[in-house]
């Protein structure tokens, strides 16, 4: 798989949370399917704060099962050390990076959260100093 981001479509009113959107920006769904199948997985009416394994289950609704995720033991690295020391793996295929209370998806040297609905340059994120906790790999799309 290479590393692909997508625009978010937002379809929805309101505000967009960083779960949601980084979903959105992997797999390129709508937000609105995106919220609908973080409903049915998580039982709540409303989405807004979601755990790593909300994400994995999300992206398990949404047609991506197998995603793994990947936890750091401390001290976590920053954003941009991790950004730079990354396997090739990482760097390849479009994941969603946990960084101290925020998803963002990252592919590459690019990423999107609920901020940056178009991919921007990592480097550019302003989230630098922020540390990375876990790291999601979606599966392929069945």
């Amino acid at each position: 798989m290479s590393a692909r981001l997508y625009q978010i479509v937002k379809d929805v009113p309101g505000h967009l949370w960083c779960g949601p959107a980084a979903i959105a920006a992997i797999t390129g769904e709508p937000v609105s399917k995106v919220l609908d199948a973080a409903k049915r997985v998580t039982t709540r009416e409303s989405i807004r704060r979601m755990w790593c394994s909300e994400i994995v289950a999300t992206l398990h609704e949404l047609g991506r099962p197998r995603a793994e995720t990947f936890g750091f033991v401390g001290p976590y690295p920053t954003l941009a050390q991790w950004r730079k020391t990354r396997d090739e793996e990482l760097h390849v295929r479009p994941v969603i990076a946990f960084i101290t209370g925020h998803f963002i998806a990252v592919a590459g040297n690019r990423v999107v959260d609920h901020e940056f609905t178009d991919p921007i340059y990592l480097s550019d994120h302003p989230n630098q100093r922020k540390r990375v906790k876990a790291v999601i790999v979606p599966g392929e799309p069945a």
